[in-house]
Order: C-alpha cells, then structure tokens, then sequence
C-alpha cells in the first residue's frame, strides 16, 4: 500500500541551507523558458507514453516557487486536466507531517520526543520500550501493519483509532527485533504517533493538522483524505493492467481511516510547495524543532539508522547504483544520488504516487505528484536531470 522509502547520508549543514529559505509565493517565479521547455518535454513524454495518467510538477529555488503545472488527465473517463491545484492523495509524504505535529506539541510542553510510548498507550505490548523517538525514526521494531493479514482484514472497511492500534498491537511477532537497536520502516510507528497526537491534544489527527499546519502555512487544499468528502480538484487513482503503458484501470479501494496518520493526505503541488518552504523556511516550527527534525537518526548504541544496518539477521535491500544511503529521522530520508545530497521523501498508496526532493547544496527542491502507481520517482529522476546543477 505504501512504499517502503529508501534512507539517507548525514546532511551535515542542511539546516542551516533550509532554514534561511524564503516561503514559496503563490505565483511562480520565471524559471526561464528553455529549462520550462524541458520541463515540459519530460512530463509530457511519461504521459504520452502511457505511463502515467496525470502529473503536477512544482519547483522551488531557495525556498521560492519558480515552476508549477500539471500535464495528462486527472480523470481519464471525464477527461479532466491536471493542473497545479488538483488535489492527489500522496502517501507516506505524510509522515513529516505527523513527525511535525509531534515537534509542535513538544514545542507547547504537552510531551517529550524521548518520552516512552507507555506514557500514551499503556495497553501497547512493551510499551514502556520504546520512545516517541524510536516510531519517528522506525527504529521501534513494530512489525510493518501493511506487510502482513492485518491490512487484508481491514483495508476495504477501515477501522477507528483504537481498533487499528489494537490490530497493530496483535501481529505475530510484533517485534521484528529490539526497540533501538535496527531499523525498518513501519508504518505502525506513524498510526501509533497519529494516536499518540490524539491523546495529547484532544483533537483527531485530521483536525490537529488542519489547525497546526495547515491552516497556519496556507494549505487551504491539504487534509487528512476520506473517499466520502466532495473534493473540487480531485484525481482519481490508476493502476497499470499488467504493467502495460496505455492500459488503465481504476486502482483498488483503500479506506483512508487505514493509512491514517502513515500516509493519509490529499495535497496540491502548491500546497505541497507552500509547506517545503515553509518548514524549511522557519515558519512553522522554532530553530531547535527544525535542526531536531533535520538530524540524524541514530540507534540506541549511537550509529546512525542505515539499511546496512536495517534489520538485524533480516531484511535488507541493496542501494541502486549511485545511491547512497544514510540516516532517517522525523519522516524524511536524508541520501545522496550521484554525489548531490538529498533530503525528502516518497509516498505510494493505491493508484497514486507522490515524491518531493529537496537537493541541500542547490537550493533545488522538485515535487511531483502523480495518480498513477509507481509513476513519480522515475519522472523526478529526469526532473533532476533537466534542473541539475
């Protein structure tokens, strides 16, 4: 359902590049009209192609938006445009801003990152082992709920709160391995941060975003996603029949109460530029929440989390050529491809596929949001290609 991302190098003076950013206007800058020629070429190729039904592209540079347009068909049976404002689901991209409320709520002094998870949920199995900061990083060594029968029992129908930390908390094992001491991205760490937010604040997730975050960046086109609402904008979801280009079909039902707080947003390539800037830019979280959220992550022995390390006498998976990985913290995955340092992330769900990149030492961030599985990463490549350095 979501896409296990891959982790990150060190981002040495990231912070210091991001921070100084300047929030995205909401009206592109020029980007030149060669380089949007480019740009054009390369999204109109992957629709052409049959690839991808509908894409946004948005750029920034220095934390200003210079480039924003979608390409293809947010509809293929009504024939709809894609254009910087349709509304995508986008997946585990939603994890930073989980791991955001979490900084903002311990900005109000309503908890601590290293606090134990028992504090919240004192049912949780082993509760008292794990830290807030363990599920941010995925070093808590909860089972994956999207890798095993729990997400075939309630994908279709959904499920509450409590009743999808119930289904968490009785996987056989539940524990992949020690709280601190691997890692391996689970999206049970963010259905039990999403839980964890509930409590505290005494709102439900969707609305707590809405309030902290949205509302306060602008993101009058972000929320927490439910098939129910009436969307203006919205893009239906596609799947390839076989893989083959051309041939599409409407993707499987996914209930939006499952990926909850792991990856259940809806968001425009405005939007989603509106909140790179933001964040990075300080205008959302203090100084020492954003070099928090930008820091490595590490395991309880002090190394940082890294796939070589990934799951002790487990599961790994080899980097792709020219990729090096690193740490993950806080819902992003810090990496380097082909010698340019990145930070940023993926996000897949049912019949959309979502990726947004910011390039540290360009000042380069690109966002791609597609309604088409496994769409987005490929097109970012050729993006990075096109606005390199």
């Amino acid at each position: 359902m979501m896409r296990s991302v891959r982790i990150a190098v060190a981002i040495g003076v990231a912070f210091t590049v991001l921070a100084v950013a300047a929030p995205a206007s909401s009206t592109p800058r020029a980007i030149g009209p060669r380089i949007e020629e480019k740009i054009d070429a390369a999204a109109t190729q992957d629709v052409d192609s049959g690839r991808v039904a509908g894409v946004a592209v948005a750029v920034l540079r220095n934390g200003s938006l210079v480039f924003a347009k979608g390409y293809g068909r947010a509809n293929l049976e009504l024939g709809a445009p894609v254009t910087q404002k349709t509304v995508f689901r986008i997946g585990s991209l939603t994890k930073q801003f989980t791991a955001a409320g979490v900084l903002l709520l311990a900005e109000q002094g309503k908890l601590k990152i290293d606090d134990k998870l028992s504090l919240y949920l004192p049912n949780f199995p082993r509760a008292n082992e794990v830290t807030l900061r363990d599920l941010l990083d995925h070093t808590s060594g909860i089972h994956n709920f999207t890798e095993g029968p729990v997400i075939d029992k309630i994908s279709a129908t959904g499920a509450t709160v409590q009743e999808l930390v119930a289904d968490i908390a009785g996987q056989t094992p539940l524990y992949d391995f020690e709280p601190g001491k691997g890692w391996w991205y689970s999206n049970s760490n963010y259905a039990l941060l999403g839980a964890v937010i509930e409590k505290v604040s005494g709102k439900n997730w969707g609305a707590f975003m809405k309030a902290e975050i949205f509302d306060k960046l602008g993101m009058a086109n972000t929320a927490g996603d439910d098939a129910r609402d009436i969307v203006p904008g919205r893009a239906s979801g596609y799947s390839l029949i076989g893989g083959t280009p051309g041939k599409f079909r409407n993707a499987d039902f996914t209930d939006m109460s499952v990926p909850y707080a792991a990856g259940a947003l809806r968001s425009t390539a405005e939007d989603m530029a509106r909140w790179n800037a933001g964040l990075f830019g300080g205008k959302l979280l203090k100084p020492e929440s954003l070099k928090e959220m930008l820091a490595p992550g590490r395991l309880r022995n002090g190394a940082e989390t890294q796939t070589a390390i990934a799951w002790p006498h487990g599961k790994a998976f080899p980097p792709p050529v020219g990729y090096v990985p690193g740490p993950y913290a806080f819902g992003l995955e810090h990496h380097s491809e082909n010698g340019r340092r990145i930070i940023g992330h993926d996000g897949s769900i049912a019949g959309f596929d979502a990726v947004m990149q910011t390039y540290v030492d360009e000042g380069l961030t690109i966002i791609i949001l597609t309604n088409t599985n496994a769409a987005a990463h490929p097109l970012a490549a050729k993006m990075a290609n096109v606005l390199g350095r």
